[in-house]
């Protein structure tokens, strides 16, 4: 299914700009990106180069973009490596939670350089203890005088901790009444004190840099707050929708992927003398892939718009999008490869490394288990506003 009656003109040479540069540049760099967790750096600046860093941030600093564009850069970046992708989105998230919530002097040292790509930024809030309870948080930062915090704490899964130059990290403050909260610091990875682990042996998503990181003793300037004290968590949490559909366009590039190749060979591999694709078993099984992804693609623009919008449904539309989007990801990825039959159980075939890549869209940003949990939560807050307006 195309969607383009959906999109502006703009959106549309948009995906076309990011299909060529992901084929030609990232493509046939992937499998090293994977199996060797090889270096790419110039690929992340080429993203800068060619404007997809900063696509969501005002034109002040970067491309003045809009959600649906965003999620056509996941689609077409996924479609030839997960772990480009979620780079690409990383930047995103970072680069507008330092908009928004840091101070004109923190944004003018370091969102140019993000936008550019010449420095990575990353996001800690995952603990050892703290997954999907992000109230548990153990990580301290403690006043010492009147204008520097002292940070001590250990963060677990790490999005290029390993590779990034700055690290937004929430760690628990105190309040004036003497209570624990969260706040979010920005933290140069340079600075005394900040260590990352080796990189994580990962299933899917490799070549990203994902590591633990401990913070002894690290001296950070209050200035560096973004937002303010006590607001760490809610902030963190503010920007997830943003995460959930960039995830739900990631899954439909990554099982758009396997499915093409699936279909492909299906007419390609004969058998009892001739293509199996003839065979009524195969063609049910391409039916509902397409189908499937179909739908989740049309999720996604539908969630993206919502955010672009403004909508008051965000929540759930995000959900919704995400749930369905990775579950389908990885059900089509599972389905290509019983079409290939033994010929997709190698790491020389890329349906495998799609399948990979496509179950960690079930975990990050929410489990499918934490999205049906947003989805009914925000299904009865609208049973309640329509029993209300009915009475």
């Amino acid at each position: 299914m195309t969607i383009d009656s959906l999109l502006t003109p703009e959106q549309r040479d948009l995906r076309t700009m990011v299909r060529a540069f992901a084929r030609k540049e990232v493509g046939p760099r992937a499998a090293l990106i994977d199996s060797e967790q090889h270096e790419w750096k110039d690929l992340f600046a080429r993203m800068g180069e060619i404007g997809l860093l900063g696509l969501l941030l005002p034109e002040e600093w970067g491309e003045g973009g809009d959600m649906v564009s965003q999620a056509l850069v996941q689609e077409e970046l996924a479609y030839v490596s997960g772990s480009v992708a979620n780079s690409q989105v990383g930047a995103i998230e970072e680069g507008l939670f330092i908009n928004l919530h840091g101070s004109e002097e923190l944004k003018q040292r370091y969102l140019p350089d993000i936008v550019s790509g010449k420095r990575k930024a990353s996001f800690a809030l995952t603990e050892p203890q703290a997954g999907s309870d992000a109230s548990n948080l153990k990580t301290t930062a403690k006043l010492t005088g009147a204008d520097t915090y002292i940070i001590n704490g250990q963060k677990a899964w790490v999005t290029a901790g390993a590779a990034a130059d700055i690290i937004i990290v929430v760690a628990m403050t105190e309040d004036s009444a003497g209570g624990r909260v969260p706040t979010a610091f920005l933290v140069e990875t340079s600075w005394p004190g900040v260590h990352a682990g080796q990189p994580e042996d990962n299933h899917g998503v490799r070549g990203l840099g994902t590591s633990a990181m401990s913070f002894d003793d690290v001296e950070v300037p209050a200035g560096n707050i973004l937002g303010k004290p006590g607001e760490g968590l809610d902030l963190s949490l503010a920007t997830i929708n943003l995460g959930r559909i960039s995830t739900a366009a990631m899954s439909v590039g990554l099982g758009q992927r396997a499915f093409d190749a699936a279909m492909a060979y299906s007419l390609a591999r004969e058998q009892f003398g001739k293509p199996i694709f003839k065979f009524q078993g195969i063609k049910f099984q391409l039916a509902q892939m397409a189908t499937k992804l179909d739908a989740a693609r049309l999720l996604y623009v539908h969630a993206a718009r919502e955010r672009d919008s403004g909508a008051p449904g965000l929540a759930r539309a995000a959900s919704e999008a995400k749930l369905f989007a990775a579950d389908a990801g990885v059900w089509v990825c599972e389905q290509a490869m019983l079409i290939f039959g033994a010929n997709g159980y190698t790491r020389e075939n890329p349906v495998e490394r799609c399948l990979r890549d496509a179950r960690v869209c079930q975990i990050f940003e929410g489990t499918s288990n934490v999205q049906q949990i947003v989805i009914a939560r925000e299904l009865a807050n609208e049973f309640k506003d329509d029993a209300a307006n009915l009475t």
